[in-house]
């Protein structure tokens, strides 16, 4: 049984308060070897706390390394050809909206430069036509985009126009073909144009033919030329 002086000592010695073992073994005056077996417990406590403590710093060295496996994109190299897909891609994108872009501008001003050109060419008809304005009154370009397009390809865009306006026929065929069948409606402008083309070829050359000339009287030596013959002369001074 361990008396009270002997537990107070250990509990000195395990505190640290304890000078040296002499000192507590004269202030105690508690045997030798007594003595010698707490300071044998002292230093196994002092060695499993020591243990301990190591174990403690393992424990934390694993959890940081663990840690530090799990953030490892990190220090891991970089994937320079995932970068380069992703990089391509992007660029791809930009120049498709570019393009897109681009083609859009280019159909808008093509559109405009073909307004401007289809109405600078309707100015021109009332100069051939007279009741031009009468007959296109009706027509508003903005409702057959399709019919003005293919007009417009047209040399004689007024002709054809003012010729479409002035028989419903023509121009319900061609309203209607130029919307389920632009090639067909194209065809038959071209051939209404031509047609135009060809009647005012016509009318023009035969302003250029002279008049016919007057039938020429007959005689002894052939046909009159105007010019008076021998028997002419006979005649004025006969008798």
């Amino acid at each position: 049984m361990i008396d009270e002086a002997s537990l107070d000592i250990g509990e000195t010695l395990l505190s640290g308060n304890a000078a040296s073992v002499e000192d507590v073994a004269v202030e105690k005056m508690i045997p030798a070897s007594r003595v010698e077996e707490l300071v044998k417990k002292a230093k196994l406590k002092g060695r499993d706390q020591v243990q301990e403590e190591l174990e403690s710093v393992r424990a934390e060295n694993a959890s940081l390394k663990q840690n530090a496996g799990s953030m490892g994109g990190m220090s891991a190299p970089v994937n320079v050809d995932e970068i380069r897909k992703l990089i391509m891609s992007d660029l791809e994108q930009k120049f498709q909206e570019s393009n897109k872009a681009r083609a859009e501008k280019e159909m808008n001003d093509e559109a405009k430069k073909i307004a401007d050109e289809y109405h600078s060419k309707m100015r021109t008809g009332k100069d051939t036509y007279e009741d031009f304005d009468d007959i296109m009154a009706d027509f508003d370009p903005s409702a057959f985009p399709n019919m003005v397009f293919l007009a417009n390809k047209m040399e004689n865009t007024p002709a054809v126009m003012y010729e479409l306006m002035k028989n419903p026929n023509k121009w319900a065929t061609i309203a209607v073909l130029s919307e389920r069948d632009p090639k067909a409606a194209q065809k038959m402008i071209a051939s209404i144009s031509s047609s135009i083309i060809a009647n005012n070829q016509a009318k023009d050359n035969e302003q250029d033919i002279a008049p016919p000339l007057n039938r020429l009287s007959s005689s002894i030596t052939g046909q009159d030329n105007g010019k008076p013959t021998l028997r002419d002369f006979k005649d004025k001074y006969r008798g």
